[in-house]
């Protein structure tokens, strides 16, 4: 419920969330993602429930195309012949967490689920040779971890512009709970920070007395 009328409200943001770390992908991107979250206040106190939805950019992947032939090979003795291709690191990630909002500053808590988004692949011209099979490691991305999971904590200022309006930087911890590649073969960071830049309404519901 508002603290200024009896009507109940809900707040949604519309965000942009900027790497303040190197991701440590090819890259080291710090290209903006973007996102919206939904706050629910509970019993007209500070404390929120919060969900929505954010698209993370982790930056281009670097990956080799084996194009030898196999019959050609030896095991480690034989020669693999590949070209250098990347792909984007890209996630869609749902955040489900608690809130405490006042009206300069709130702090989040809170866990989000992350689904590996498909890319294109895209390889090069030029051959490349690597003697022994046992120097070869395929970082496909059919071995990333297609689900994830994430943890997170924030402290934002607020800025309010108007009674329904409000600008917000928010800057975010992020632990990654499993490598993104299976076997944890890759060295993308499991730990991350982020700032976010957005811009918060309040939605008054319809309300029956």
């Amino acid at each position: 419920m508002s603290k200024d009328t009896d009507k109940p409200f809900m707040h949604m943001s519309i965000e942009t969330p900027l790497w303040l770390n190197s991701p440590n992908t090819l890259d080291n991107t710090h290209k903006a993602g973007f996102g919206f979250r939904i706050d629910f206040p509970i019993n007209r106190g500070p404390l929120n429930i919060f969900t929505g939805f954010s698209h993370l950019n982790y930056g281009n992947h670097l990956n080799i195309l084996d194009i030898t032939d196999s019959s050609n090979l030896e095991g480690n003795e034989g020669t693999l012949t590949v070209k250098e291709g990347t792909y984007s690191l890209k996630y869609a990630t749902i955040p489900l967490g608690l809130k405490i909002d006042k009206q300069y500053w709130s702090t989040s808590l809170g866990m989000s689920m992350m689904f590996a988004l498909n890319q294109a692949e895209v390889h090069g011209e030029e051959l490349k040779f690597i003697f022994g099979a046992d120097e070869f490691e395929d970082f496909s991305k059919e071995k990333i971890n297609t689900l994830n999971s994430a943890i997170f904590f924030s402290f934002a200022g607020k800025l309010p512009l108007s009674p329904q309006w409000s600008f917000y930087l928010e800057p975010e911890f992020q632990y990654i709970l499993k490598p993104v590649f299976e076997g944890g073969i890759d060295e993308v960071n499991r730990v991350n920070l982020f700032l976010k830049v957005g811009l918060r309404h309040m939605i008054t519901l319809p309300y029956d007395n």
